[in-house]
């Protein structure tokens, strides 16, 4: 039996790869977020060199998040109305041209730290529509019978680059923040040429001509009004919404458990390394319930979070840190898996991009919550409520009749359908 299911998972991926359009769009998003990695770090260290003043590099995560969160709420219904593959590529080409413009300013050592903040700035804002675009890329691809597959190998393999990039960006600084954007840039431009070789002929279809600014709303508030009558995909977001709030305070609170900078960096390469061990479970149980998936997510997560409430040596911390990235995994899998496939395709860059929304509101609040409140209290109570939040959420979805209606044939068939 464990033979066979091993042949049918193993025929699954092949299945998936053999897609010819997948695997260029894979290609893409491997070498952007490679890039978008590198690039988040040689951004943050060159105007920390540059001005040595914490203000300025406060400054950057301003220009990065505030036009990223409000260009988000229409790049959705874009995205929608538009040629999707062109979009994702003009995103792409524009944030390779002004990372090599930025190159070229300090070759000719004209730079200054409001041209950082100007590149931070185009780049959020063309981020906004890339995230959406790939989703509907994805969705749009893949049939829905793989689109788990596609989603769980898509976040495995961001994660583990995010492993990746770090060291990477430290390395390529060592002989000048020139090449580190050089590589970003480069990223940038081989992920746009990827895009240009996928030819599916339902990514071309476009009706932006007929977009108006009355419209744009129109389009927005009937995406709202989907996830509001979608019982099943409105409570979801509520609770995952809330597990984000809950968990975002994670990686302040890590700083604070440690004594060193070595330690801090083992502790957060727990919770990617962790995300790849989900994605590996993930496979293994593919059949069970989504809902189900989601509860095995929550509970990992509270059992992580709960053993950092007493003292701990660092091993036994990484064990936790992976327990919570591997419930992240879970979460975050699933989630997604489940938006793609209730969400209708001619709807989906607009559910993405408020669910992304969602997320940015509430990562920031929940960061800046956990660290006043561990003004109050030690962190290891900030824990201890973290776990009680994530019961008192556990218990709440175990109990909601109305996600235990859905199951993963109703939600492969209502992605069919649509």
């Amino acid at each position: 039996m464990e033979t066979s299911l091993y042949i049918e998972k193993k025929q699954e991926f092949k299945n998936l790869l053999s897609i010819r359009d997948y695997r260029y769009l894979m290609l893409s998003q491997i070498i952007s977020s490679l890039g978008a990695g590198v690039y988040q770090f040689a951004l943050i260290w060159y105007m920390k060199l540059l001005t040595n003043d914490a203000v300025f590099v406060s400054f950057i995560t301003i220009a990065q998040f505030v036009p990223l969160l409000l260009t988000s709420i229409f790049a959705g219904v874009i995205v929608d109305r538009g040629h999707t593959k062109r979009i994702n590529m003009i995103s792409k080409l524009v944030c390779s041209i002004t990372l090599f413009l930025l190159v070229l300013f300090i070759f000719l050592d004209k730079i200054q730290p409001i041209l950082l903040l100007c590149v931070a700035f185009i780049l959020s804002v063309f981020s906004a529509f890339i995230q959406p675009a790939t989703s509907v890329m994805i969705r749009t691809i893949v049939p829905s019978e793989l689109m788990e597959r596609a989603q769980s190998l898509s976040f495995t393999i961001l994660r583990s680059l995010s492993l990746l990039s770090l060291p990477l960006a430290a390395f390529l600084f060592r002989y000048g923040a020139q090449f580190t954007f050089i590589f970003d840039a480069t990223s940038y431009l081989l992920s746009f040429l990827f895009l240009y070789f996928i030819k599916n002929k339902h990514l071309r279809k476009s009706t932006l001509s007929d977009l108006t600014f009355k419209k744009s709303f129109l389009d927005l508030k009937e995406g709202l009004v989907f996830i509001r009558n979608h019982s099943f995909l409105r409570n979801i977001l509520i609770y995952i919404t809330l597990i984000n709030f809950i968990l975002a305070p994670i990686s302040i609170l890590f700083a604070f458990t440690v004594s060193n900078q070595d330690e801090l960096a083992l502790l957060q390469a727990g919770t990617p390394i962790g995300s790849i061990i989900g994605f590996f479970i993930l496979n293994k149980i593919s059949k069970i319930k989504s809902l189900t998936k989601i509860i095995i997510g929550i509970l990992l997560s509270l059992v992580g979070s709960c053993l950092f409430t007493f003292p701990f040596g660092i091993y036994f911390g990484i064990i936790f840190s992976v327990l919570i990235g591997t419930g992240i995994a879970f979460i975050s899998i699933t989630t997604n898996t489940v938006i793609a496939l209730v969400t209708p395709k001619e709807m989906l860059g607009r559910v993405s991009s408020m669910n992304m929304i969602i997320v940015l509101c509430f990562l920031p609040v929940g960061s800046f919550f956990g660290s006043v409140l561990s003004n109050f209290i030690s962190i290891r109570y900030i824990f201890g409520l973290m776990s009680i939040s994530l019961i008192m959420i556990l218990l709440l979805m175990i109990f909601n009749k109305k996600l235990q209606n859905y199951d993963n044939d109703k939600l492969i068939i209502s992605g069919n359908s649509q």
